[in-house]
């Protein structure tokens, strides 16, 4: 119940207050000798302090929470972690580092038959891709990965990461020097977020508004 607290707290964006629930459902996990739920609370923990802009203790409790995730055998749970501590790289603004949790858990997220999660670490690995100016182990360029991402979730369904992929491209557009592709493609974002995301929509519509196709 703790867990499940912690996560409509940060969902709700009152991340201080997630701090406090996971710290206490930790506390209680261990008392219990309970290792999945102390992963999962110490996953919930990263992600808190990963909202609230504290990096580094982001990154310890999601390293710690991966750590036992692996040694009890979680191999989906432990993909979960490895997009949190790649999210984790990219706000630090170390995307080289970002590339190898996103390529492991689209791997792993691949093998346990999770569809939309992988695509979800694919587009993040594109993402970094086209900000560490790289390509991706098997040839691949930020771009190729992107779209082949979006064509992912067309087949799941999911229209706001359809948005957020398109968003990635126009990212990865602006970052080659096309600020009228980087444009075209954040247009066709924002059409994707209007009738899922306000709050998504109306980012789109201010940097659309702006000089700076850059995030």
């Amino acid at each position: 119940m703790l867990t499940s607290g912690g996560v409509g707290l940060r969902n709700a964006g009152r991340s201080d207050e997630a701090v406090e629930w996971f710290t206490e459902a930790v506390r209680g996990a261990r008392e219990d000798g309970d290792r999945k739920a102390e992963a999962q609370a110490l996953h919930g923990l990263g992600q808190s302090h990963l909202l609230a802009g504290r990096l580094d203790r982001a990154t310890a409790y999601l390293t710690e929470a991966l750590a036992l995730r692996e040694a009890i055998g979680y191999r989906r749970g432990a993909a979960m972690t490895r997009i949190c501590l790649g999210d984790a790289a990219l706000a630090a603004g170390r995307p080289g580092q970002a590339l190898a949790p996103f390529a492991e858990a689209r791997a792993a997220l691949v093998a346990v038959a999770d569809p939309y999660d992988a695509a979800r670490a694919l587009a993040f690995l594109g993402l970094a891709l086209a900000r560490a100016g790289a390509r991706h182990t098997t040839g691949e360029d930020a771009e190729t990965v992107l779209r082949q991402a979006l064509d992912e979730f067309v087949a799941t369904g999911s229209v706001h990461w359809q948005g957020r992929v398109l968003e990635m491209l126009g990212e990865t557009a602006a970052l080659r020097g096309d600020p009228a592709a980087a444009r075209e493609l954040y247009e066709r974002s924002l059409a994707r977020y209007a009738p899922v995301s306000e709050s998504d929509a109306t980012r789109l519509r201010a940097r659309l508004a702006g000089t700076d196709p850059l995030p």
